[in-house]
């Protein structure tokens, strides 16, 4: 439905179907991401529908914020995000939001090559999950810095944080890029024998 109204003269339809799903707390994938680009691209509606809007809920802060992530623009995803803390929101909505976009930020900011303000973001995060942990240590893996990895999963660990599949995929890739061959096998057989996650072709 998204891409056929993303293609149709009304593609402006596109964003309250896609605000539904994330009410629904349906993840978006890439298929749907790139019809909510388009219509909003074509339509001129993201920004446009939502400075329209009195009193924004947290799913349209969502919706938008994701948008600006999936674009790379940086700039916009924090000055929004800045703006979110200072609303009067429902406190538990606020902070899974704040969670889930930090953890975007982090992710967007390692992968536009500004590591320092990814690391910024993380430690100034109140409360990290292991999305958050595993996002700052992939974005550690992917700039080559891989001691820095490691040290942020023991942290991670002392925390009581669980990581998942994605954690370990960061903590490969760093050994692998750093040549931690040992420190790598160390990490690859303790996914099964010691945290009971099950291996995925591309922790091969």
């Amino acid at each position: 439905m998204v891409r056929g109204y993303s293609r149709s003269n009304t593609p402006i339809q596109a964003i309250p179907l896609f605000s539904q799903l994330l009410a629904f707390r349906f993840l978006p994938d890439d298929y749907i991401f790139p019809s909510v680009l388009k219509a909003c691209s074509s339509a001129k509606a993201l920004e446009e529908v939502f400075d329209k809007m009195l009193d924004p809920c947290v799913i349209s802060y969502n919706a938008i914020f994701t948008g600006y992530a999936k674009c790379s623009r940086p700039n916009e995803a924090l000055s929004l995000f800045r703006e979110l803390q200072v609303k009067s929101l429902k406190p538990t909505d606020v902070a899974m939001l704040i969670i889930k976009e930090s953890t975007a930020l982090i992710d967007m900011y390692a992968k536009c090559g500004n590591l320092e303000e990814a690391i910024c973001v993380f430690k100034n995060m109140s409360i990290r999950d292991t999305a958050a942990w595993s996002a700052m240590i992939v974005a550690y893996a992917t700039h080559g810095k891989g001691y820095k990895a490691i040290e942020t999963f023991e942290e991670m660990r002392k925390e009581g944080v669980q990581p998942d599949e994605i954690t370990f995929l960061g903590l490969l890739y760093a050994c692998s890029h750093n040549g931690l061959l040992d420190e790598g096998w160390r990490f690859f057989h303790s996914m099964s024998d010691k945290h009971r996650i099950i291996l995925g072709i591309k922790h091969y």
